[in-house]
């Protein structure tokens, strides 16, 4: 299974331990020498074919799911007051969620954020990855630091009332194979502002605001616009909903063991 092709299309994205690391493990010939390979989404397909020049008849697209019985919209009130207190959360915010390095562009956010209308706060939550010194150094800056804050990594059982205590979940990142958060943000009736580039764009459809990663000013406006405009807000969390639901594990699981067995069959 091929989650994305990051390490091969943004290789300065990553430390040089985990450069290393991708060149030892050796994946594009990996790729080649499969049988089968599923792609996460047919963007992460077309990387494959365009960029490795793998044959289109040995790639397979089945999309990942997201577990409806824990992302849902009805999270009790206690649960959410337990989280809020937990974590000392404001009153309204924006959550970004995810681990923190380069290629989910945090910190083209934490920019947007102080040229928003809107005084609202910014949750960072996701565990120190790498290259983040310039992150956290942006997330103390004498502007900000009031209206940043840094949870570090979040238990998984706490991640429903995470994004259903946010205001809006922004996730702008310059790469994806896929995206789960947009779609568990989604699930749990929270609107999204994510980027036009990569799988973002065929995941969430027209159910989420999309903007071009690199401009920081057009970021701003989306999220002012997400935050303040009721209709648009109520928009996008009924399509936001109802297009998380095309995504189950169950689908998932069906159509892996259709294509396990199609190899099987075929050897």
């Amino acid at each position: 299974t091929v989650h994305d092709l990051s390490p091969v299309l943004l290789p300065q994205m990553y430390s040089l331990r985990r450069r290393l690391w991708h060149k030892f493990l050796g994946l594009p010939n990996l790729y080649k020498k499969a049988d089968l390979l599923l792609a996460v989404s047919e963007h992460t397909k077309h990387d494959l074919i365009t960029l490795l020049n793998i044959s289109e008849n040995k790639i397979k697209v089945i999309y990942p799911g997201i577990d409806h019985s824990i992302f849902k919209p009805e999270i009790s009130e206690s649960e959410l007051r337990i989280v809020r207190n937990t974590y000392n959360l404001p009153g309204k915010f924006v959550l970004f969620i995810s681990t923190l390095e380069p290629r989910k562009n945090l910190l083209n956010l934490i920019k947007a954020i102080s040229r928003m209308k809107d005084p609202v706060h910014l949750v960072v939550a996701g565990k120190l990855g790498w290259k983040y010194n310039a992150l956290i150094k942006a997330m103390s800056a004498p502007d900000l630091k009031n209206r940043v804050h840094y949870l570090g990594y979040i238990e998984e059982q706490h991640k429903p009332a995470l994004y259903k205590l946010a205001s809006l979940v922004a996730y702008p990142s310059f790469y994806e194979g896929f995206g789960f958060v947009p779609l568990e943000a989604m699930a749990v009736g929270t609107p999204v502002v994510t980027s036009n580039v990569s799988s973002l764009p065929e995941v969430v459809r027209d159910c989420a605001i999309l903007v071009d990663p690199n401009r920081v000013d057009m970021l701003a406006l989306a999220m002012d616009e997400a935050l303040n405009n009721h209709s648009l807000r109520q928009n996008l969390i009924q399509k936001g909903f109802s297009r998380s639901k095309d995504f189950n594990w169950q689908s998932t699981a069906n159509l892996t063991l259709e294509a396990f067995s199609g190899v099987v069959n075929s050897s």
